[in-house]
């Protein structure tokens, strides 16, 4: 029905892909804001605001949506046949300090594997966030029931990885209780 609904509004050849993506997450009535190119950022991206689904959460989480091209301008020859990828990005409000870079490096690490989608990291900044890069092939329009499947499924994995990360930065639970604690969830 989306997808119909889509077909039949009036959207212009020159309207982006994330543009239409923005009217679909509209129509939805997802929390979300369109970004669009200025002269100081090229980066055209969708800001998503994320169900905290088990309010077990002190913090949101927000999806970042933008082709990786527009990030880095890669010249290329126009074969439609490139790689483009789309990627998907929740930065977390944790920053790894001297005290907690270890364990939260080992909680990764350790968590990492049992994701089917993605995969959490630490930024140069010592910030903690979860990734998802779709490729697609240059110009090809992209599933938009897919990109709900990628931002339901990091929503479900990033508020329990998220959470474990959360509660040990703030030593609210030891390394050892947070693995346990959530490698249970995984293989339950």
């Amino acid at each position: 029905k989306l997808m119909q609904d889509l077909e039949e509004k009036t959207i212009t050849i020159e309207t982006s892909r994330l543009k239409k993506l923005k009217i679909a997450f509209d129509y939805l009535d997802l929390t979300s804001e369109f970004v669009e190119r200025t002269e100081e950022s090229d980066i055209e991206q969708i800001l998503v605001l994320l169900d905290n689904e088990t309010e077990n959460r002190d913090f949101d989480l927000v999806a970042q949506i933008m082709f990786l091209t527009d990030v880095f301008t890669i010249e290329t020859n126009n074969d439609s046949k490139e790689p483009e990828v789309l990627q998907f990005m929740i930065s977390l409000p944790i920053v790894a300090n001297e005290k907690t870079m270890t364990g939260i490096a080992t909680l990764i690490l350790r968590l990492n594997p049992f994701l089917p989608l993605g995969a959490f990291g630490i930024t140069d900044l010592n910030s903690v966030y979860y990734r998802y890069n779709l490729v697609s092939s240059k110009g090809s329009s992209f599933d938009i029931p897919l990109v709900f499947e990628i931002l339901d499924s990091m929503n479900f994995f990033g508020e329990i990885i998220s959470k474990t990360i959360y509660d040990f930065s703030i030593e609210k639970s030891t390394l050892d209780e947070v693995l346990e604690r959530t490698l249970k969830l995984f293989l339950e």
